[in-house]
């Protein structure tokens, strides 16, 4: 059962919840919670307001849905900012 588990939240290609701005920053948004689900709604208020909706600037390229990617840009929009979030709660 473990095995899965670890399959399932490994990082992906665009969930690259192994990238070092990412992990850095998912630990700074949680700071020192301790309950999962203070955790989760933390990361999910850090992404609904720290990265900008744009869906004006799609591009659906790997690159262009990393969740890295919306971290160095700033802005993303729905599926980027999903991944963005996943990738946070995954690392």
């Amino acid at each position: 059962m473990t095995h899965l588990l670890d399959e399932a939240l490994a990082p992906t290609p665009c969930m690259d919840s192994d990238h070092p701005a990412l992990v850095k920053l998912a630990q700074e948004v949680i700071g020192g919670l301790i309950d999962p689900r203070e955790q989760a709604v933390a990361l999910y208020f850090h992404v609904r307001d720290a990265y900008r909706y744009n869906p004006y600037q799609i591009d659906l390229s790997i690159k262009g849905m990393r969740a890295s990617t919306v971290i160095e840009q700033g802005q993303g929009w729905c599926i980027p900012k999903a991944c963005l979030l996943a990738a946070m709660c995954r690392s």
